[in-house]
């Protein structure tokens, strides 16, 4: 299924699976029934949702190495989704179905390979200035790599449209949440970028792409050339699709920090219920409702995100 995800993709078309009774052919149907033939056609499933269906049926989902491999497969085809609506919704449906967090599907997201290409005379700014001296300059290991693909998306992008930050904050503050930090990436040289992206709106000098040529951290060009090289086909899509998509990859990252922060406190929750330290219980109840109730902005920004984006204009 991944070469016909990969040409729907392409060409842009909308490829639907019919399941014909045992021993028929298209023809033979037409003939025999032509109502049912037109039942059939309209209950026509996307190859994608076909696939996770066919996948999952007669499976003992309450076994954790049935669905750890279930995922294994399903989840780099979701990745072959070229829209992130129908990507996100995927695997919303998936983690359902399995009963386990859409963060943890992301950790098992395909690494994308950046294409070597030539570097342009614009790739490489006259006047580099160095990053600040925290950690490596490649993303951490342990960030996972749903992590770093939902960071390369939205520094990517950033790094085109440096404007498109102000959408992000629009649509975060719109729910309540902080506005877009250096602290929402994981990697030394993700941070250093945004920073980077974060000057070149808040000056004057100049328009802020030309501006963030000149100013790009010089430790982190490489980083910034490859950021660039995987999002060259989300760039061509329109002006409403690319802010969608930056702002899909941060409130992403935002459930995922919230999802560990979550982690975290369950394991001191079970700590102190076992130092028997009632207030200590108290204090880490009272900060897990708290993360909760921003998981829930999160996601009701992710549902809302078009007409969020809309009202942003």
């Amino acid at each position: 299924p991944r070469g016909l995800l990969r040409q729907e993709a392409r060409f842009k078309a909308a490829l639907r699976v019919v399941t014909l009774p045992e021993g028929m052919d298209p023809d033979e149907m037409v003939l025999a029934d032509p109502q049912a033939w037109e039942r059939l056609l309209a209950s026509a499933q996307p190859i994608l949702a076909f696939v996770m269906e066919a996948a999952l049926r007669d499976q003992d989902l309450s076994d954790p190495k049935v669905k750890a491999q279930l995922a294994e497969r399903l989840v780099p085809l979701i990745f072959e989704v070229a829209n992130p609506v129908e990507r996100d919704a995927y695997l919303t449906a998936l983690a359902r179905r399995l009963e386990v967090s859409e963060q943890s599907l992301l950790a098992l997201a395909p690494k994308r390979k950046s294409p070597r290409r030539p570097r342009s005379p614009q790739a490489r700014p006259p006047t580099p200035r160095p990053v600040p001296a925290e950690g490596n300059n490649a993303p951490q290991s342990h960030a996972g790599p749903g992590v770093t693909l939902l960071e390369g998306t939205a520094l990517g992008l950033l790094l085109r449209e440096p404007e498109l930050r102000f959408h992000v904050d629009r649509v975060l503050r719109a729910k309540g949440l902080a506005p877009l930090t250096a602290q929402d990436f994981s990697a030394a040289a993700h941070r250093a970028l945004f920073q980077a992206v974060q000057e070149a709106t808040e000056q004057d000098e100049a328009p802020p792409d030309h501006y963030l040529q000149r100013h790009l951290p010089a430790e982190a060009l490489a980083v910034a050339d490859r950021l660039l090289a995987e999002t060259s086909p989300t760039a061509q899509r329109s002006p409403r699709q690319r802010r969608e998509e930056v702002a899909r990859a941060v409130l992403r990252l935002r459930l995922h920090r919230i999802q560990q922060a979550l982690q975290h406190l369950r394991f001191l929750q079970e700590e102190a219920q076992k130092a028997q330290d009632t207030a200590r219980l108290r204090e880490l109840q009272a900060q897990a409702a708290a993360w909760a109730a921003q998981r829930s902005r999160v996601e009701q920004a992710l549902h809302a995100l078009p007409q969020l984006l809309a009202e942003s204009l």
